[in-house]
């Protein structure tokens, strides 16, 4: 009936509950008639050209006889499925099952399994690889199975996808839909590269390749670099045993010594069989969910940069939660060292001339909270805390417990514990990452050394200047940093985002500015900040006055 309404031109309204009712009804057709059917597949993942087997079962759980007139296999265009042995039209009997094999080839140019939509480099939108998708929550699956049925005087259709079953990694059998992936699955480490400048030391770059052809298999890598880099080795090659094996080759690129500032790139390249794969796959997979597939570029974005550490700078740091900082001094050269349960607990902070601690870290390390009067006696001694962004774990000892269902709700704002001074982590933020900053305190070190910091520091920022911002209420904290959103529903100037207290022969340093966002996304400005921030001698103090 929809049918004919679309091509008589009847409403659109009409046509599109038509259609929801005949889907309706084609789903509960085959629930009171008691036809299951299921389609599964031998091989989870796929390679273009690879041939697998699928058998599409059905099974008559009812009580009346269920006519089967044919069994199919739809793949896409490029594409290959025939059935091994055919099932001619018959009868079901109630407890009876069929099967029928087929034979499937994907297409050597298959589209590998990910989503429709693409975001293009440097781009703030997402584009359509396939319009045909658009508004899916998902592509469809590659291979599906069909089957014709009868029951009494009523034929209809019913799908079912093609489903790779396997053990979960906690116990139990999972399933997902026929994935294609490339032969050769490569991935380019670290993300981001920076090369403080003048370069001096050669950059290292670990490639993963993963094998996905299905047994034995060797392969050549390299990096392709921009003109004027060195890169030892200039090619490895590899030897895999099995399917899904994973090597790691490494490789050292030496950039120019007459390198200037800016945004370069370097790419990983595989090549098996007389081709190039230049994408790795990402597994997106967890218990509840079906696994999926991110299919990225095997690249490095690489930023030079004019950013160094002061000499000798030792950094005891405390992961947060989702913590890319650490990684970064080290980039910069500073030596790294994560302190966990036991060094904060027992070790000798006094080497450290700067104990940085993680975003969140407070709410993510319950040890950082107990020894917490181990960390300040470091800063009373003259050691340097940089504390980064935390949100309102920071003001209370602990976290009351919360029963399942629980609405989360903001707590009171009182002092800190963990703040030297009467202070607490507020809900103050600036979210415009273009926002002016004024720097209240220009002769800083944290602005001048090693890095003289100036405006165009402050340029280039994504997402957001900072957030859950130190709101200080003692005139010994002093206020490095103020800045202001343009738009009416946060007005008002905001202080907070950065601001240092000394304390003892030490000094306490509270960071709301979102660092964290920046350093992935190599904000020249944040990084050059960063290096500045780890860069006291200790028992430097600096005396800027009083006030906030």
């Amino acid at each position: 009936v929809g049918a004919r309404l679309q091509r008589e031109g009847g409403r659109p309204d009409l046509i599109e509950r038509l259609a929801d009712e005949e889907r309706d009804a084609a789903a509960a057709l085959p629930l009171a008639a008691g036809l299951a059917f299921e389609v599964l597949s031998d091989d989870g993942d796929v390679v273009p050209g690879q041939s697998f087997t699928v058998t599409a079962a059905a099974a008559n759980q009812g009580a009346a006889a269920v006519h089967l007139e044919a069994v199919s296999v739809r793949v896409p265009d490029g594409w290959r499925a025939a059935p091994i042995e055919a099932l001619a039209p018959r009868a079901l009997e109630p407890g009876q099952r069929a099967a029928v094999r087929f034979e499937v080839t994907a297409s050597p140019e298959a589209r590998y399994s990910q989503p429709y939509w693409r975001r293009p480099a440097g781009a703030n939108r997402f584009e359509l690889e396939v319009p045909a998708h658009d508004g899916l929550p998902w592509s469809p699956p590659d291979v599906v199975g069909a089957v014709r049925y009868r029951v009494q005087d009523v034929e209809a259709p019913l799908e079912a996808p093609a489903l790779w079953r396997y053990e979960g990694p906690a116990g139990g059998e999972k399933q997902k839909v026929v994935q294609v992936v490339p032969a050769l699955s490569v991935q380019l480490t670290p993300a981001l590269g920076i090369v403080p400048l003048p370069a001096r030391a050669a950059k290292e770059f670990r490639v993963t390749v993963v094998n996905h052809t299905k047994g034995p298999a060797s392969a050549r890598v390299r990096l392709e670099t921009p003109p004027g880099w060195r890169v030892e080795p200039g090619e490895a090659a590899l030897s895999f045993r099995y399917e899904g094996e994973a090597v790691t080759p490494r490789f050292l690129a030496a950039p120019p010594a007459a390198l200037a500032a800016g945004a370069l790139e370097v790419r990983a390249v595989a090549t098996h069989g007389g081709r190039a794969f230049r994408e790795g796959v990402q597994v997106i997979a967890y218990p509840h969910v079906e696994e999926r597939h991110m299919v990225r570029p095997a690249a490095a974005a690489v930023r030079a940069l004019d950013a160094r550490v002061a000499p000798g700078v030792q950094v005891g740091y405390v992961m947060g939660a989702g913590d890319e900082v650490a990684d970064a001094l080290r980039q910069l050269g500073a030596s790294v060292t994560l302190l966990g349960p036991d060094e904060l607990a027992y070790g000798d902070l006094s080497r450290y001339s700067t104990i940085v601690t993680g975003i969140r870290a407070y709410q993510t390390r319950p040890d950082l909270k107990s020894n917490h009067h181990r960390v300040m006696r470091y800063v009373e001694q003259g050691g340097h805390l940089v504390v980064q962004y935390n949100k309102f774990e920071f003001n209370v000892l602990a976290e009351a417990p919360r029963s399942a269902g629980m609405i989360y709700s903001r707590p009171a704002m009182t002092d800190s514990p963990f703040a030297p001074y009467p202070a607490a982590v507020s809900a103050a933020r600036v979210s415009d990452e273009d926002a002016p900053v004024r720097v209240l305190a220009p002769s800083h070190p944290f602005f001048t050394a090693p890095n003289r910091l100036g405006p165009g520091d402050w340029a280039g920022w994504v997402q957001e200047r900072g957030l859950y911002f130190l709101e200080a209420r003692d005139p010994r904290y002093v206020e490095l940093v103020s800045m202001e959103d343009p738009f009416p529903y946060n007005a008002g100037l905001k202080k907070g985002a950065l601001v240092e207290a000394n304390v003892g022969r030490g000094t306490w340093t509270y960071v709301g500015l979102g660092l964290f966002r920046q350093i992935p996304a190599g904000t020249p400005g944040a990084w050059r900040l960063l290096a500045n921030l780890v860069s006291r001698p200790r028992g430097r103090q600096v005396r800027t006055g009083h006030g906030s």
